[in-house]
């Protein structure tokens, strides 16, 4: 297992990438150390479409009791309520511990909430996607997740997308256009042309293109995200990507930003 950490400018958000994890990997079987009350609202939990994990600050923050986890975290441990009920985080799944210390911590501390994003893969391949709220209430911490599961339904998978003149100009003049509004993005048909894939329902989450910037042009990137944080309107750059085949592509990007009257991208 791989785990890595970056900062989304644009979005604003910490961006962790967990690569060819196995329940192994995430969890240690450990006996149970405290006895913890049910979730009275645990119905609720099991039929709303988001992923609620429950902890109790324990020792001042320094480490926290697991009150529950969420139907989609215990299929990645692949284990059961009661194997984890009344477990020490830290104990239970070391890995899990160190990524969300800080996190957890200052909402703890500060009573807050915090936004933060996890993406999984899985050979290379982006497997699933969660949001994941950090909230303080009821003296617990709340870790709620919204899970975007990257695979595409067979019936969906034949829709075809070239329904109008633009799709079939965008193919033959290699352009595409994107959009970032209200933290989602919106790709074009003719994005998936340059960078040789299909749609993925993940795709609104983050920019496809960047993330396929080769290392020696990352320079580039961070260039434009200054750019717009800078509330800079137009922006004209070129850089290289790697496409899933391989392929080593020059992109030439327009970068136009617009804020609001909140200062918001």
């Amino acid at each position: 297992m791989r785990v890595e950490k970056e900062h989304m400018l644009l979005e604003d958000i910490d961006e962790i990438r967990i690569y060819d994890a196995t329940p192994e990997d995430l969890y240690n079987p450990t006996p149970k150390e405290f006895d913890v009350e049910d979730i009275k609202i645990n119905e609720l939990f099991n039929n709303i479409p988001f992923d609620i994990n429950t902890f109790i600050p324990h020792d001042g923050g320094k480490d926290f009791i697991i009150q529950g986890l969420g139907r989609f975290t215990l299929k990645i441990y692949d284990c059961a309520p009661e194997d984890v009920e009344g477990r020490l985080l830290s104990k239970l799944s070391p890995p899990v511990f160190d990524i969300l210390y800080d996190y957890l911590s200052e909402v703890n501390a500060n009573h807050s909430t915090k936004e933060i994003r996890f993406a999984y893969y899985n050979d290379s391949r982006l497997t699933n996607v969660s949001t994941v709220n950090i909230i303080y209430d009821m003296e617990r911490i709340f870790v709620v997740t919204d899970n975007v599961d990257t695979t595409i339904p067979d019936n969906e998978k034949n829709k075809s997308i070239d329904k109008d003149k633009s799709n079939m100009m965008e193919n033959f003049s290699q352009t595409g256009s994107y959009y970032l509004i209200n933290g989602k993005y919106s790709w074009s048909h003719g994005i998936y042309n340059i960078i040789n894939r299909k749609e993925e329902k993940s795709d609104t989450r983050y920019n496809i293109v960047f993330d396929m910037v080769i290392p020696e042009d990352k320079h580039i990137v961070d260039e434009i995200f200054k750019a717009a944080n800078r509330e800079v309107s137009q922006w004209d750059e070129i850089f290289r990507i790697k496409t899933p085949d391989g392929k080593v592509k020059v992109i030439e990007v327009d970068l136009n930003s617009y804020f609001d009257e909140r200062g918001r991208l």
